[in-house]
């Protein structure tokens, strides 16, 4: 494959979803390899807040369960070199043995349950914004044939990684203004009672407005949605 025909397919998906589709498309990986982009201006939060994600396949599940603990997300030697370097790193070479399954600790071994066979992420970086973050290929299938895809993409794997990520056209999710103050007021502590009384709406509204931001920026739960919308800028900080 020629850095040319990647070129061409990714030429005018600058919509984060399209290209990453496109992306993959073009790429071509095995059936059990997942792609994850995620990428962030923000420095020193508790738990990963990327301003741009997408993940596919079975590594959606892995992602969810890796987000939600603060702690492994603080001492992840994965999150360290990626700040850091950048050239790609695998992460069998950060792992005891180069495998996930040696029971040496948590870290590694929710890894292993997830069915994460082999992983490697391609650091980003931006001087001017202070953004850093990854494009990485995981898989879930044979180490073999992972190895043998990734070894085909190995000396442009860099340059792909970033061809991508330049062309990502960012957009702050669209709110209404009454699901911007419903997961405004959230963000602040108050219930959805509370928030009924101070927009003169029943707490059952006050749900569906928040039901509805949560879908329209792709969370998990509020927690997570509130956590998106802050880092997005489609609300902002409470006072």
């Amino acid at each position: 494959m020629r850095t040319e025909d990647i070129m061409d397919a990714l030429a005018g998906n600058n919509r984060l979803l399209d290209r990453f589709a496109a992306l993959r498309k073009v790429l071509a990986p095995p059936q059990d390899v997942s792609i994850f982009y995620g990428y962030s201006t923000a420095e020193g939060a508790p738990a990963p807040q990327p301003r741009q994600l997408a993940v596919d396949g079975r590594a959606a599940d892995w992602w969810a369960d890796y987000r939600e603990d603060r702690e492994r997300y603080r001492s992840d030697p994965v999150r360290e070199a990626l700040r850091r370097d950048f050239s790609p790193i695998d992460w069998r070479d950060l792992a005891p043995g180069g495998r996930f399954d040696t029971g040496h600790s948590a870290l590694w071994s929710h890894l292993s349950d997830h069915g994460v066979k082999a992983a490697v992420s391609v650091p980003l970086h931006e001087a001017d914004k202070g953004g850093h973050g990854t494009l990485s290929f995981i898989g879930f299938g044979a180490e073999r044939e992972f190895n043998d895809w990734i070894q085909g993409l190995k000396s442009r794997l860099v340059g792909v990684a970033y061809l991508f990520h330049q062309g990502v056209q960012y957009e702050t999710p669209s709110l209404s203004p009454r699901e911007s103050e419903c997961l405004g007021l959230t963000a602040a502590g108050l219930s959805a009672k509370e928030i009924g009384r101070r927009l003169s709406l029943s707490p059952r509204t006050v749900e569906l407005h928040i039901a509805r931001a949560i879908q329209r920026l792709g969370a998990r739960n509020r927690v997570d949605a509130v956590a998106r919308a802050l880092t997005s800028g489609a609300i902002a900080a409470p006072r």
